[in-house]
Order: structure tokens, then sequence, then C-alpha cells
């Protein structure tokens, strides 16, 4: 597995994101999308401003071969060590058919249960391929609608706002003249239900108590020895929101067809594959976990009562409101200025952003300095709160809408934060007859240090 992240800049709540490349064997576009994906990363980490603050923002953990044997074999299912063949994606401790405990019989499951166990995953993308869809939960038998003509549907999670807003953004991102449009939904609508299947456990296991939901223990008769508690224990906090992205229709594209290493950003140059498409829709994916504000920071400034500051926000699709607070020496409270409060700000990283400005006021005396302390106030994409008729009838549980949806929210696994409490910024003016230079460094509040230089 692949660990890729900035680990020089600071940042106590970065949010994981996990891809899975290749889970069924013969479904071989996956793990070409994965090592590519680590190449770009890799490649333009510290060149590309878009790829180097991602990295200071989020941690991502990338496996291409889940089903390793699978794909050599180029067979869908993997052959386990009593001769039988297992498929990885019904494989899962939750909705299990009639009962059957016979779960985690493969390495691929287990491996990924505990990749699960032992991180903190806020969102996750599992590559398939045999279509072209990009789906979420619900997908498992628990959760669906049978209508009087016997169509099955699926009932709606209670993050389903949030799901169908993101899957529709990367559908944007796929979008291209050389290729089909993408449909995104629900995986029972666009596919079938299942049991077993790694996007329901990893949504829904920890949480979900419907009836033949959650699995509390399995009895695989394969790679002994198998202890339940290696497995169960320390996974309450698992509501990852996980696509499963069926990649191509044909399950092992020529590579002719995988377009090239030029600009994967051009939807429809020459040069567009289904690599680049599908690179796209992952930064994408990785990007809308959280928002987070992108400063453009002066190094000097010219007018002695005022400083331009200039920022947009990354991770989210909508602004609902945006704000500013700053401390100047003195003053015994911050002064909060609203910016945006009535009608919609973006912040979709690939398509519209709005930038933000303000003349943040200073007045330096010659030959001294000052400290002005500020955060940015935000709230984005409130829509995601919208529901209609959730199964099961609660409030949203996932991170990502947790993380826009709850005030100064936190939560901690394994000594892993994840939070939305906005970043302190100290900015130090100073005023010399040589010159005018302006120092920006965020604030540590626990250890009240600064970290992250952006200026000297």
């Amino acid at each position: 597995m692949a660990n890729l992240t900035d680990s020089n800049f600071v940042n106590k709540n970065k949010p994981q994101v996990y891809f899975s490349g290749t889970v069924h064997g013969n479904e071989r576009l996956g793990a070409n999308v994965a090592t590519y994906l680590i190449e770009y990363l890799v490649t333009n980490y510290g060149t590309d401003p878009f790829v180097t603050q991602l990295l200071r923002e989020r941690e991502l953990l990338i496996t291409p071969f889940v089903n390793p044997q699978g794909y050599y074999a180029n067979r869908r299912e993997e052959l386990t060590d009593i001769g039988q063949y297992y498929d990885i994606n019904r494989d899962f401790p939750y909705n299990r058919q009639d009962g059957d405990t016979r779960c985690l019989s493969t390495v691929g499951a287990r491996a990924t249960v505990q990749i699960f166990r032992n991180n903190f995953i806020v969102g996750a993308l599992t590559f398939h391929a045999g279509m072209e869809i990009i789906g979420y939960p619900w997908g498992s038998f628990n959760h669906i609608s049978v209508s009087e003509s016997n169509e099955i549907t699926a009932t709606e999670t209670p993050d389903n706002q949030m799901f169908a807003r993101i899957g529709g953004a990367l559908q944007d991102q796929v979008h291209s003249s050389r290729f089909k449009d993408i449909p995104s939904g629900e995986m029972t609508d666009l596919i079938y239900p299942c049991y077993g299947s790694l996007d329901d456990w990893a949504y829904g296991s920890s949480w979900d108590t419907s009836q033949n939901s959650r699995v509390f223990e399995c009895s695989p008769l394969t790679y002994p020895p198998f202890r339940n508690e290696d497995y169960f224990t320390d996974v309450d906090y698992i509501r990852t929101s996980l696509y499963i992205v069926e990649a191509s229709d044909n399950k092992d594209p020529p590579s002719s067809e995988f377009g090239s290493r030029g600009d994967i950003f051009c939807h429809d140059c020459n040069s567009d594959g289904w690599i680049p498409r599908h690179l796209r829709l992952s930064l994408s994916y990785f990007d809308l976990i959280q928002p987070y504000p992108v400063y453009d920071f002066p190094e000097y400034f010219t007018d002695y009562e005022s400083i331009l500051l200039t920022w947009r926000l990354n991770g989210c699709l909508t602004i609902n409101y945006m704000a500013i607070e700053y401390l100047l020496p003195g003053a015994s409270s911050y002064h909060r200025e609203p910016i945006l409060q009535n009608g919609l700000g973006y912040c979709n990283w690939q398509n519209e952003q709005t930038v933000f400005e303000y003349d943040l006021p200073v007045e330096v005396p010659m030959n001294s300095e000052i400290e002005i302390l500020f955060r940015i106030i935000f709230r984005a994409d409130q829509d995601f709160a919208n529901q209609e008729h959730p199964d099961p009838d609660m409030s949203q549980v996932t991170y990502i809408n947790n993380l826009r949806l709850v005030e100064n929210y936190s939560e901690e696994v394994h000594g892993r934060t994840i939070s939305n409490v906005p970043r302190l910024y100290s900015v130090i003016v100073r005023r010399t007859g040589s010159g005018n230079n302006v120092n920006f460094a965020e604030i540590d509040p626990e250890t009240n240090r600064y970290i992250n230089q952006f200026s000297e």
C-alpha cells in the first residue's frame, strides 16, 4: 500500500482517503489508474500548486492490487488455501445472505478490513470494470423497496444528498466528447443489490442496526487461525463515504486507449483516455473530502493602512457564508466582518471558484512591526443536510457531512483528528527605511507556536 502526504507540512487534522484498485482480478483498469495516480502525485508535488496543497491537506492510502492473485490469473475471484474461489466483494461482514457467517474468507477482504480498522478513513474509492457508473450506497438487500410490478430500487441513505451531489461532481470530471457520459446513483438502482459488499460495509456496518445488517462474527473455513477480535473490535467509528467506480465497459481495455501524460484536465483533447479521465475523478474526490481555504499571501505592502488578503475555497461545491475575523494590536476581542451572507459562492476546484478579498487594516509606524491574528469563518455545501425519506430514519452519519454541517466539529480516532475548527493565522507587518515586508504563519492552537511559514 502506498501512503502519500506532505509530512513536512504541519496539519494535525488531515483526513485519510483510501483508493482501492483491483478487487476483481479480471477488472484490470483500476490497478493502472492507481499506479498512474501515484506517479502523477509524486511527480507533480512541489511544482503543481493544486497537487502540492492537496498533499498538505490529505493523507492518501492507495492499494493498486487488493486481489493480486486474481489479477495475475486474470480471474474475478480470489483462490483460497482450500482450493475454492471466493468473490472478495461478497465477503464483507454486512448483510449476509440467510445469516451466512462464512465472511472474511479472502485475504483481500481481511486486509481491507484491517486497513479500515487501523486508520481513520473519511472517504474511499474502489475501482471495478465491466460497465461505466459511479455508484454509492445503498446497494444491499436490507435497504430496498419493491414496487407492485416487482421493481427493486434502493431506499435513501441518511447521507443521500451528499452522495448524489458529490457523485454529480465526479460525473463532470469524466465527461468528455471522446467517451459516453457516466451515470451516478445508488448501486441497487444502477446495477443490482448484493450481499456482503465493501461499499455498504464501509458505510453502514458500524451504526446500521436495521434487520439483517450488522454482523458481529465470521466463521471462515480458510486461512486459519481466524480470531474475530482481530476484525470486530475497534470498528465503531467506520462510516466511510465510499464510491464504486465502474470505470470502463471493457474489463481490460487496451493500453492504446489509456491516453497520455499530457494535460489530464483537457477533457476533449486527443490525449484524453481512460487514465486521465479517472485521474481527474480521483483528484476531485480527494479534494471534496473537506473544504479548506487557499491563500495568496503578499510578501510586501505599499499601502501603510491596509494589506490586501486574497483567498478562495477548495474542497466543496457551494459556499453559503464567508467572514473574516481578526484581532488588532491592543484589541480585547476579534472583529468579524461578513463577506458573503446572502447568495452563494462557488468552490469547485475544476469548475467555478469565487475569489474573496479583504483589506486587513494595519497602521505601522516607521521602524517598527505589528502582529495581527486572523481566521476565515465559512460554511459550505449546506444543502447536503437535505433529506426526504432516509432509511434508517436518522440524521447524517458520514464524516464528510459532519465536517460541513456541524459547527466546530472534531473527531479523534487512533490519535488522528479531523476538525473544521477555523485555522488561526499570524501576519507580522514590518516597516523600515530599507523596505516593508509581511510574514504569514499558521499558529498551532495547542502550543501557540508558529507553524507552516508562508513568507519570509
